[in-house]
C-alpha cells in the first residue's frame, strides 16, 4: 500500500507542478519577442557605432583641414600686411618723385626725362603691387568664408556625433 501511495503522490506532484500549455506558449512568445527585440537593438547599436566611427573620422579630417585653412589664412594675412606696407612705401616714393618731377620740369630736360622714367617704373611697380594686394585680399576673403563654412559643418557634425553618442549610451 505504501508503494501505491508513494506512486499516487509522485503522479499528483508531477500533475500539479506542470505548467499549463497556454502559460508555456505565452512565455515562449514573450521570450521569442524579447530575443528578437534584443537582436534588433544589437543590430541598431552596431549601425550606430559604425556611424559614430565614421563621424569621428570626418570630424578629424575636418579639424585637420580647418587647421590648415587657419595657417593659410594667417600666412596670407601676413603677406597682405607686407604688401600694404610696401604699397604705402611706394606711394610715398611716388609722391616724392611726383614732387621732384614738378620741380625738375622747370629745370633741365635731361633730368626731367630720367625722373619721368623712374616715375613710370615706380607707377608700374605700384600698380603691380596694388593688383597683388587686391588678389591677396580676395584670397583671404575666400579662405575666411571657407573656414566659416567648415566651422559650421564641424559644429553640425559634433552635434550629430553627440546625439549618436547619447543614443548609444
Amino acid at each position: 500500500m505504501q508503494k501505491s501511495t508513494y506512486i499516487f503522490f509522485v503522479i499528483t506532484f508531477f500533475v500539479v507542478s506542470c505548467v499549463p500549455l497556454s502559460k508555456f506558449t505565452e512565455l515562449k512568445k514573450k521570450s521569442d519577442a524579447c530575443t528578437e527585440e534584443n537582436a534588433n537593438y544589437k543590430a541598431e547599436n552596431e549601425k550606430l557605432q559604425v556611424s559614430n566611427t565614421e563621424f569621428k573620422s570626418q570630424l578629424d579630417m575636418l579639424t585637420v583641414e580647418k587647421d590648415k585653412l587657419i595657417r593659410d589664412s594667417v600666412t596670407i594675412y601676413k603677406q597682405w600686411k607686407q604688401l600694404q606696407f610696401d604699397n604705402n612705401k611706394l606711394q610715398q616714393e611716388y609722391q616724392y618723385l611726383q614732387q621732384s618731377q614738378d620741380n625738375l620740369s622747370k629745370g633741365n630736360a635731361r633730368e626731367t626725362t630720367k625722373l619721368l622714367s623712374q616715375l613710370q617704373s615706380t607707377q608700374e611697380d605700384l600698380q603691380k603691387r596694388e593688383d597683388q594686394l587686391v588678389e591677396k585680399k580676395r584670397n583671404l576673403d575666400a579662405l575666411t568664408l571657407e573656414l566659416d563654412k567648415k566651422n559650421r559643418r564641424m559644429k553640425e557634425m559634433e552635434q550629430v556625433l553627440n546625439r549618436k553618442d547619447s543614443v548609444v549610451n
